[in-house]
């Protein structure tokens, strides 16, 4: 079920509620542009935020920083992550996780709300049959938001971006983006088996780091013997993470992969990091 409620309140927290609101009263709507490829995803502004329902907080140990964050925290939500866009922050929330073995959790009923200082401007949440869509929030090099699915794995869906014309707009994640102030492209390659997604690794610029074979782990061998040598370590446990190096001059490209399987079926990339020394 998902959990975004609008609705009065009548518990103990009703006076944070209409803290929160009459704050929120005074100041200008937000336009948020949802992107019609994102379909699901809704946008608008409540007449006031309401306590959620009881969830587990086994899964959220960081208190929030921002102001924003602080007054959905104090209403019993759980904040999950904060991020800056442009004169706005961006507080994402839910009413509860799943733990689900090995420290990972999966986020159900995630909202973003949009705030200028203490004022709630918007509203992005998604509907109930797409319960994890919503989970953390990622600053970008560009001054952008990458939005995470609120999954075990938390794969990147979507950006969050200012428009020329001012408004926040939600977009589907862009084929590529810069890294590095500009000097290198990263294709975006989640969900791609890695045999796939080395290409375009390779295509862009970026070469493999080879893996000594002394330093190989057994499953390192196996991507080795199928034309992938940039296998740097596999967990060989729960989710089975295995990384794969690439490197541009002094930049670093560190791909993460999850599940069975090797070339050119399996795994899949989960996670792109870049690392940049120049």
């Amino acid at each position: 079920m998902q959990h975004h409620i609008f609705a009065a309140s009548t518990s103990t927290l009703a006076a944070l509620v209409t803290a929160l609101c009459a704050s929120s009263a005074t100041a200008q709507a937000l336009d948020i542009d949802i992107s019609t490829e994102l379909a699901g995803f809704t946008a608008g502004r409540p007449a006031q935020l309401a306590p959620p329902p009881d969830g587990d907080r086994s899964c959220f140990a960081a208190p929030p920083t921002s102001v924003g964050g602080q007054l959905v925290d104090a209403l019993g939500w759980h904040v999950t992550s904060e991020a800056p866009l442009g004169p706005y922050t961006l507080v994402s929330f839910a009413a509860g996780a799943n733990e689900a073995g090995g420290g990972a959790c999966a986020i159900s009923g995630g909202n973003i709300g949009v705030f200028s200082d203490d004022h709630l401007l918007g509203l992005i949440w998604a509907e109930g049959d797409m319960p994890f869509a919503i989970g953390g929030l990622e600053a970008l090099e560009n001054g952008a938001v990458r939005l995470r699915d609120g999954d075990v794995l938390s794969l990147p869906t979507a950006d969050i971006a200012l428009t020329a014309a001012g408004h926040i707009a939600l977009a589907p994640l862009p084929e590529r983006e810069s890294v590095c102030g500009g000097s290198m492209e990263l294709p975006l390659r989640y969900g791609q088996p890695i045999a796939t997604a080395r290409e375009a690794y390779l295509a862009a610029g970026w070469e493999v780091e080879i893996t000594p074979p002394e330093a190989r782990d057994p499953q390192s061998i196996a991507f080795a013997e199928g034309g992938v040598p940039e296998a740097d370590s596999c967990s060989g446990t729960g989710l089975n993470f295995c990384s794969f190096r690439y490197t541009n001059g002094p930049d670093l490209l560190q791909v993460v992969t999850a599940g069975e399987g090797v070339p050119p079926e399996g795994p899949t990339v989960v996670g792109q990091n870049v690392s940049c020394g120049g």
